[in-house]
């Protein structure tokens, strides 16, 4: 944007921007950028597309905000204020401005449905040693979200005053006059940090701009999400497979079906599942070529006839009372070319090299990148997206701090309770593509006297992969025997839930597609290149 601005602006000229819609880590980054070419960034006080919007501007949702039962959250919104708090007073501030939805939603054990395939509000909380201010569009606080939050006659630490939505940039000003220093979230992965407005509103004097505290204890899930999490994709994949099922069945019949029906259909056989509160993004269903561009959503106009001549792709996922889901699953109902084989294999191998994977809890997230490229970059392939991103519990699909990229310069480290998806891929452009996904659980895997707790990862999502597309020669023994794991699980915990719906096809598709591996005794025939890049990430880090 900043290149695209310079080139149409004489020296000396300048570009306004709302300060309200603008992150102020990215007002920064665009300010210098600008300034090289003598452009200046100014912030514009009126916004002028609302102006020209006029009388026919949407009206922004109805919908009321409602509670998250203590029964999915696990923890009280007064407990976690508590410790917020305390890590508030531990960065020597006395007030903290909140203003990513999401954190709001988890700090308050609160949901709505003010943004698209997001569980979450709009508003702005202000957190102090001794007050809780809720800045909040009126009427959107049901009765029950009142009583939750003890906003009638508050005067206490733990309830929260109400105040009007528009009013916290005059409030900000006259409050941060008597704070010592104000908090303010900084951009952090898929976080952007308070809006240029807020960080202008607290004198210079009075910033203080770090990682929320909020963000750092909403990615480690107590047991209760945990727990949840576990279930809710257990009925995901239920939904999964029996919609797999009935696709197939239907297409045997001869019926016709394209990338949007098959969007529609998957979306209703999740809505149809106990607890289930919508999808959690957009779903994405993509057919042969379109399936190339790593982000295609279907339309009435792009929607291309699925038949069984080439690759589909779906990556879709859900949101439910105990959990979110995000997954990635590549077909071809018909018979695949080697080519395709050949790529759809190396993605799995990495998808099952990064799954099996045991290290020390100071290794950096970035540096798991390589597992799940290494067998593509074999073949002298890659993919141009990260490897995977954080997942909230009923939240945001993709939550801060984890984003796996090799290239990234954080060295941010993984910690029990973090869930994350692995999403391994490959585009041929005007071809085909593909791409699998997991979402995986961080848990303790032993404790070693020396570099002390080693780490590894559980996998939660329970959806069979494409065994037409499987090259099993290529398989190491761990690789197959870790499948037949992965397999075993599926029947025993996605099983009975497909046992006991009316139809059996979903349990017969998933039983056809779990059937187990043979595999070889010797297994000096073929090593796992996971010890290899293992060796080499333990030796970067001088334990071998």
């Amino acid at each position: 944007m900043p290149e695209w601005v310079s080139n149409r602006l004489k020296p000396g000229g300048r570009i306004g921007a709302d300060p309200t819609l603008v992150s102020s880590a990215a007002w920064e980054r665009w300010a210098k950028k600008l300034a090289e070419n003598s452009v200046y960034l100014l912030p514009i006080r009126n916004n002028l597309v609302d102006f020209i919007w006029g009388s026919s501007q949407p009206s922004y949702s109805k919908h009321d905000a409602h509670v998250w039962p203590i029964e999915y959250a696990g923890k009280t919104w007064q407990e976690k204020v508590a410790a917020v708090r305390t890590m508030v007073e531990g960065h020597g501030c006395d007030a903290m401005v909140v203003t990513s939805l999401d954190e709001i939603a988890w700090l308050l054990n609160i949901r709505g449905r003010d943004i698209p395939f997001s569980p979450v509000l709009r508003a702005y909380v202000v957190l102090t040693k001794s007050q809780i201010s809720m800045y909040v569009p009126p009427n959107k606080l049901d009765l029950s979200v009142q009583r939750q939050l003890r906003t009638d006659n508050c005067y206490s630490a733990f309830c929260v005053r109400l105040q009007n939505y528009t009013s916290i940039w005059e409030d900000l000003r006259t409050l941060s006059q008597v704070w010592k220093k104000v908090l303010l979230p900084a951009e952090d992965e898929f976080s952007q940090g308070v809006s240029r407005a807020i960080y202008t509103a607290i004198p210079v004097d009075k910033r203080h701009v770090a990682q929320s505290p909020i963000m750092t204890l909403k990615s480690e899930k107590n047991p209760t999400e945990k727990e949840g999490m576990r279930k809710a994709h257990i009925r995901d994949a239920t939904a999964f497979c029996d919609f797999m099922a009935y696709l197939e069945d239907k297409m045997a019949d001869g019926e016709n079906w394209d990338e949007l029906k098959v969007a529609h259909y998957l979306d209703k056989f999740r809505r149809e599942q106990n607890l289930n509160r919508g999808i959690s993004f957009r779903t994405i269903v993509a057919f042969g070529p379109h399936a190339a561009w790593p982000h295609y959503v279907p339309s009435n106009v792009t929607s291309l006839s699925v038949d069984r001549s080439s690759i589909l792709l779906i990556d879709s996922g859900g949101h439910y009372l105990d959990g979110t889901t995000d997954v990635s699953r590549t077909f071809h109902l018909g018979s695949p070319s080697d080519r395709e084989v050949d790529i759809y294999t190396r993605v799995l191998m990495g998808c099952i090299d990064l799954a099996m994977l045991q290290f020390p809890h100071y290794l950096p997230i970035r540096n798991i990148d390589v597992l799940a490229r290494a067998h593509l970059w074999q073949a002298g392939v890659d993919y141009r997206h990260s490897t995977g991103h954080g997942v909230g519990v009923y939240g945001s699909v993709h939550e801060s701090p984890i984003n796996i990229n090799w290239q990234s310069k954080d060295a941010k480290m993984f910690r029990v309770g973090y869930f994350f998806t692995e999403e391994p891929g490959f585009y041929q452009e005007g071809q085909f593509g593909m791409r699998l996904e997991n979402v995986l659980e961080v848990v303790q895997n032993n404790f070693n006297s020396t570099h002390g707790p080693f780490l590894s990862f559980r996998i939660i999502t329970l959806i069979p992969f494409e065994p037409k597309l499987i090259d099993r020669s290529r398989l190491s023994p761990q690789q197959k025997r870790w499948l037949n794991d992965y397999y075993s699980r599926i029947r025993s915990e996605v099983g009975p839930e497909l046992r006991r719906l009316p139809n059996m096809k979903g349990y017969h598709w998933m039983m056809d597609r779990t059937q187990p591996f043979l595999v070889d005794c010797d297994s000096s025939a073929a090593v796992s290149l996971n010890h290899v890049f293992l060796l080499v990430l333990l030796l970067s880090l001088g334990l071998a």
